[in-house]
């Protein structure tokens, strides 16, 4: 067989077996990216509730404020 073409099939089947390498590195990447955006989506609504309630249950005395509103106790 001409060497040529002995060359040519290996690279063939080592670029297959990157672009398979590739294939699953990709379809892990693209779950992490699902399970992320899941989680995004998760924790926005979290804080779209916490929000919510918190102008919801707001009685205008104060007592409801965010304790990062308060001032530390040395000032």
């Amino acid at each position: 067989m001409d060497p040529r073409v002995v060359q040519l099939e290996e690279k063939v089947a080592h670029l297959e077996r990157y672009v398979s390498e590739l294939d699953g590195v990709v379809r892990e990447m693209n779950a992490r990216m699902d399970h992320f955006a899941r989680e995004a989506k998760a924790l926005r609504a979290l804080v779209d509730a916490g929000r919510d309630g918190r102008e919801a249950g707001d009685s205008g005395d104060g007592a409801d404020d965010d304790l990062r509103d308060e001032r530390p106790p040395h000032w």
